[in-house]
């Protein structure tokens, strides 16, 4: 097990903070660790000197539409460079790893990185005994994974020399799990340019599957032919048949809302898509040291809520101490 200590920086109210396990523990122990593997957290604590921390932990759904929607925008990255690769195998980076922001927050710019008003700030560097950051180059040595395409979203403008657009242009994007792609625009004469810039990995997936419905409804015709049917008529007790069947499709007599078993609970076309509270802990006068409970996070990113009451201070700083086991599982 490892210990990755990091202090957190907080102001007056929430703060937002997401921190890179992966990242935090290469650059401690020295070694890649992967980011697209689900890492196992056994707990923590947090220390704050001011007694007023209140942390909330969140951590990426963990569903198969999840789990799919990581995949295969993993899968889709390492198809991009495979042909590279093959011919030069030369030119693959020694720490090539697919790298996905956790949520679209990290990324924005202005009010697209903020969550309630407030920015999140990605956490990576681990510190030591006196709060120190550890030896580090995680500003040449971590980058969000880019996708590079010629399948771009800008229209092609020929009447405007002062515009012009070049049809081969490149558009490249990096990649979140959680939320709604990240676009801008851009008007200009006779055209408007949208660019992306990241993709919500969930939301590619949701975009790429059909939607779902429920169990085709069986007409008056096709329900009595196969009360007909002699087999089927084996087992028939009366008209408690006719009540189960009725039930399938309409679970209470009259409502259209409730369809029983031909509906799922979750909703048809929309899964979880916003980070899930795992882990919380509050420290106070009696005891400045709050423990959390452990849990696992898949790509090893977990956004911390952090709220401090008003102390008086323009600026507080929080420990958070977190007990991590450095082999990934796979996704």
């Amino acid at each position: 097990m490892t210990k990755l200590k990091f202090t957190l920086p907080v102001v007056n109210g929430n703060n937002y903070f997401v921190v890179n396990l992966p990242a935090a523990l290469t650059i401690q122990e020295r070694k890649l660790h992967r980011a697209c593997l689900e890492y196992k957290i056994n707990g923590g604590y947090i220390f704050d000197s001011n007694n007023e921390a209140r942390l909330k932990l969140g951590a990426i759904p963990d569903s198969w539409p999840v789990r799919s929607a990581i995949k295969r925008a993993r899968n889709h990255w390492l198809t991009m460079h495979k042909e590279i690769f093959s011919n030069n195998p030369q030119l693959k980076p020694k720490w090539h790893d697919f790298k996905p922001a956790m949520i679209r927050e990290q990324l924005g710019e202005g009010d697209e990185g903020k969550i309630g008003g407030k920015p999140v700030h990605d956490i990576m560097i681990p510190q030591d005994l006196f709060d120190d950051n550890v030896p580090s180059n995680w500003a040449q040595g971590h980058t969000w994974s880019k996708y590079t395409t010629e399948n771009h979203n800008h229209p092609i403008v020929t009447n405007d020399a002062d515009f012009p657009q070049n049809p081969l242009d490149r558009e490249e994007f990096t990649c979140h799990i959680l939320g709604n792609h990240l676009q801008s625009s851009a008007v200009i004469p006779g055209a408007s340019l949208v660019t992306t810039t990241s993709i919500g990995a969930l939301e590619s997936w949701i975009n790429s599957r059909p939607d779902l419905s429920p169990v085709s409804t069986i007409s008056a015709t096709e329900k009595d032919e196969m009360m007909s049917d002699p087999l089927t008529m084996l087992f028939n007790d009366g008209g408690a048949d006719d009540e189960i069947l009725e039930n399938f499709t309409n679970a209470v007599d009259g409502n259209g809302v409730q369809e029983g078993d031909s509906f799922p609970m979750y909703h048809l076309q929309r899964p979880v898509n916003t980070p899930m509270e795992v882990a919380a802990a509050c420290v106070s006068t009696a005891a400045p040291v709050a423990y959390f409970t452990g849990f696992n996070a898949l790509c090893g990113q977990v956004l911390l809520k952090l709220h401090v009451q008003n102390t008086g201070i323009d600026i507080d700083y929080v420990d958070i101490v977190f007990d991590v086991d450095p082999r990934g599982m796979s996704i």
